[in-house]
């Protein structure tokens, strides 16, 4: 069997982007003879190490080579912007097929990631992204225009790392209502507190999940409850179809977090959780007891529980993901492509 060719763009070339880029090299025999498909990257465009592009596919091992600083081999196309780069991409002499957006999180407005995947439907490209900014800020515009244009907008990553939570509510959970959902949904937060259980301060969490890559230079998303807010707003708009904005979730900082407090929360058999919950929208600091499915949940991992109008309360749990969860996410949604189009 010939392998269909598949043309991709990637549009954001951090973490998230080489750890699809070395995915896509370890399983391209496996794609090929499981599911018919060979990906070929075309263009990997990045905001400050500039753009490789080619007619030919790129060769993904040099580019991974180059490491996370190394400059790739040309500069941005003449274009307005990323988003113009991108119009571009699905004209000749690229034709791509699927421009994947892997560029940082805008929880305010879900920009550039916004334009970028506007302009890859309105040029006939298939969208996928790993940003839950869009979910939030643009769902259901992007969906309309991807209906409008016989093509797909996907975002399976965008929450929880790649676990199918998104595949679960659209294929598995087809005739059941999604009513409401809980979960632990931010891996800063349930680090800092499992550390602090063991002993650590809040700055000394802290430090470690930065110097591990997980938290940002500047912490606020994550400790202050943005990152939770938004996809709690990201969950209960597209699972649920109720259009929901980080703003109207209330939130909590664990910036108050003390050893004094976990101590205490411990002498009673419990420990803290930053729980998420919708509805109504909101990120609380709880404490939590051994009957709670969020107790044993330590470290990176995260969990969802839904709660549907047939079923008993459907958990997910994902246990210390890494950025090739992530990674898979991204996969799967451009394999949902191609079936498609197939």
């Amino acid at each position: 069997m010939v392998a269909q060719v598949v043309k991709l763009a990637i549009v954001g070339f951090g973490a998230v982007g080489q750890a699809f880029a070395q995915m896509l090299v370890d399983k391209q025999r496996e794609l090929e003879e499981s599911e018919g498909v060979r990906f070929a990257v075309h263009c990997v465009a990045t905001k400050t190490r500039g753009c490789a592009l080619s007619e030919a596919p790129l060769d993904l091992r040099a580019l991974l080579r180059a490491g996370p600083d190394g400059r790739l081999a040309g500069d941005m196309p003449h274009a307005e912007g990323p988003a113009g780069l991108v119009a571009l991409l699905g004209k000749a002499p690229y034709h791509i097929d699927i421009v994947i957006e892997c560029v940082p999180v805008d929880y305010t407005a879900g920009e550039p990631a916004l334009s970028i995947l506007k302009s890859a439907l309105l040029n006939g490209m298939h969208a996928v992204s790993a940003n839950k900014g869009p979910v939030v800020h643009g769902c259901k515009q992007l969906q309309a225009i991807a209906a409008e244009h016989g093509k797909r907008y996907l975002f399976e990553s965008a929450v929880m790392d790649g676990v199918p939570i998104f595949n679960m509510a659209r294929h598995c959970l087809r005739g059941a209502n999604i009513t409401g959902f809980k979960g632990v949904l931010n891996s800063t937060c349930n680090i800092i507190l499992t550390e602090m259980e063991a002993g650590g301060t809040f700055d000394s969490a802290l430090a470690k999940c930065q110097d591990a890559g997980i938290a940002e230079a500047d912490p606020s998303g994550d400790v202050d409850g943005w990152d939770s807010a938004v996809k709690v707003a990201a969950l209960a708009t597209a699972i649920m179809g109720e259009p929901t904005l980080p703003g109207d979730v209330g939130r909590v900082s664990i910036r108050g977090v003390t050893p004094a407090m976990i101590a205490d929360a411990a002498s009673s058999g419990k420990r803290y959780k930053a729980i998420c919950s919708y509805p109504p929208g909101r990120v609380e600091l709880l404490q939590v007891g051994p009957d709670s499915p969020w107790y044993s949940l330590t470290g990176a991992g995260s969990a969802v529980e839904l709660y549907t109008d047939v079923l008993s309360p459907v958990l997910i749990r994902s246990h210390d993901p890494v950025n090739s969860d992530t990674a898979f996410g991204v996969l799967s949604d451009c394999l949902e492509c191609v079936r498609q189009t197939t």
